[in-house]
């Protein structure tokens, strides 16, 4: 499963955007992440 490699990488990621203080950055990773998520699941 690459899910938990996925979720890794996008915790990464977060983090960074977190030390540069860039939450615009960051909300946008996590809604695309999240719209790709839905896809998935409805197929």
């Amino acid at each position: 499963m690459q899910n938990k490699t996925v979720v890794k990488q996008l915790f990464v990621e977060g983090a960074m955007l977190l030390e540069k203080r860039d939450v615009r950055l960051l909300a946008l990773l996590l809604n695309g992440y999240f719209h790709r998520r839905v896809a998935q699941l409805e197929g």
